[in-house]
C-alpha cells in the first residue's frame, strides 16, 4: 500500500521492515499443516490469492491508442477475455450457489474487514489479524511486527474513497461441505499513517496522507458469514502470458506467500515505447 513508505527523522529502518519481501516458509508451512488437519471451518484461513487472476490494467499500465495502436488493441481483446470469464464466473456461482449475489453486502463487508487488518497491524494486535486474515497475510504482517522497532507508535486511518469499492472479480470454491467465494476488489482511497515516538517527546510525530490503489482479495464462507483477507494483486502486465491452466500446488504455495504481503513493493509501470 502507497500509504506505508518512509516518513524521515531517522524511522526509515521502520518501513525496510514493512517494505520488504521476505517470505517466512517454515513458520508458513507449520501453520498450513496444522491448520489442514484440524475442522473443515478452517478452511478461509488456508486460501490466498494467486497471480493467475486477471487485473485488468488501468492508467498507466495501458498504453495508448495513438502512441502504441498494436499495443492499445492487445489491450481491448484481453479486456473482452476478462469480461467473458468474469461472466462466465458469475454464471457459475448462480449455478453452484442458487443465490443471488449480496453486492451491497460483500462490498460492506470487505471494507470493514481491510480496515480491520490495517488497524490491527498499526496496533500490533496480532489475535485480530489472525481472525480478521487468511494464513498468508497472518504470517507476512506477523513477520513485518516482530522485526519492527517496537519503540515506535503507529496509527492508521482510511480517510475516504475517491471511488466506489469495485468488484474486479468472483469465484467460488467448494471445499468438502464448505461454500466459499473469493472476491477481489478495487479499492482507491486517501489512507492516512501517523508515527510516534512516545519514549522521546522531542521527536516530532510524522503524518503522512496520500492516496492508494489497491487490489484486495477477499474469501468469504457463505455459510457462516465470515470474510477473511486473503492477500493483494497487482493489475496484469499487457505482455504476461494469461493463465490457461492450474499451475503447480508448490508454485500456488509461494505465490499465495507472496501475495500475502499486502505491503510489499508495487511494480513500476512499464514503457510503452520500448515495448511497440
Amino acid at each position: 500500500m502507497n500509504v506505508v513508505k518512509k516518513l524521515g527523522y531517522g524511522q526509515g529502518h521502520v518501513y525496510r521492515h514493512m517494505l520488504s519481501s521476505r517470505i517466512v516458509t517454515r513458520s508458513f508451512q507449520r501453520n498450513y499443516a496444522s491448520v489442514k488437519s484440524s475442522s473443515a471451518s478452517n478452511t478461509a484461513y488456508i486460501v490466498g490469492a494467486v497471480s493467475q487472476e486477471y487485473i485488468p490494467p488501468t492508467g498507466a499500465n495501458l498504453p495508448k491508442l495513438f502512441q502504441q495502436p498494436k499495443l492499445y488493441f492487445r489491450s481491448l481483446q484481453r479486456k473482452a477475455i476478462y469480461i467473458a470469464g468474469y461472466t462466465f464466473r458469475y454464471c457459475r456461482y448462480l449455478l453452484k450457489y442458487r443465490k443471488r449475489p449480496s453486492y451491497s453486502e460483500w462490498r460492506e463487508d470487505a471494507v470493514q474487514t481491510y480496515i480491520a487488518v490495517n488497524k490491527a497491524f498499526a496496533e500490533n494486535n496480532v489475535n485480530q489479524l489472525q481472525e480478521k486474515s487468511s494464513m498468508y497475510v497472518y504470517e507476512s504482517l506477523k513477520d513485518r511486527l516482530a522485526n519492527m522497532d517496537k519503540n515506535w507508535k503507529l496509527s492508521w486511518d482510511l480517510v475516504e474513497f475517491l471511488e466506489k469499492p469495485k468488484l474486479i472479480t468472483l469465484n467460488a470454491i467448494e471445499e468438502g461441505n464448505d461454500r466459499l467465494l473469493q472476491l477481489v476488489y478495487r479499492f482507491h482511497t486517501i489512507q492516512e499513517l501517523q508515527m510516534s515516538f512516545p519514549s522521546n517527546p522531542k521527536v516530532p510525530t510524522k503524518t503522512q496522507r496520500q492516496s492508494s490503489l489497491d487490489y484486495i482479495v477477499f474469501v468469504s464462507d457463505l455459510d457462516s458469514g465470515e470474510m477473511r483477507l486473503s492477500g493483494s494483486l497487482f493489475e496484469t502486465p499487457l505482455l504476461q502470458p494469461l493463465a490457461n491452466s492450474v499451475a503447480a500446488q508448490s508454485v500456488l504455495f509461494k505465490d499465495m506467500q507472496a501475495n500475502g504481503d499486502i505491503f510489499r513493493r508495487k511494480p513500476t509501470p512499464p514503457n510503452f515505447d520500448q515495448l511497440e
